[in-house]
């Protein structure tokens, strides 16, 4: 059984956010934006790391792994179809 998703935060002495990770099973991963990311004092992004199951990832791999079309809705000869996953 899966642990869930896990986020830690580390702060500069200001107390504003250095970085934040997010877990799943003690491994960097994330289906909803970056497992790893770290920011400058003034709240701006330094950097990201994009993580499934522990395994990096570049932003457009990791898209391409998490996007789906499931509840998406098409029309097809003016009928209206909602896509589910199989």
């Amino acid at each position: 059984m899966k642990n869930y998703n896990k986020k830690e935060t580390s702060y500069y002495k200001d107390g504003s956010v250095s970085f934040e990770y997010y877990y799943l099973d003690g491994k960097f991963h994330r289906v909803d934006g970056p497992a790893y990311i770290h920011y400058y004092k003034d709240g701006s992004v330094s950097f990201e790391h994009y993580y499934l199951d522990g395994k990096e990832y570049t932003k457009e791999e990791w898209e391409a792994k998490t996007t789906t079309c499931s509840g998406k809705v098409v029309e097809i000869d003016g009928k209206k179809y909602k896509l589910t996953e199989i």
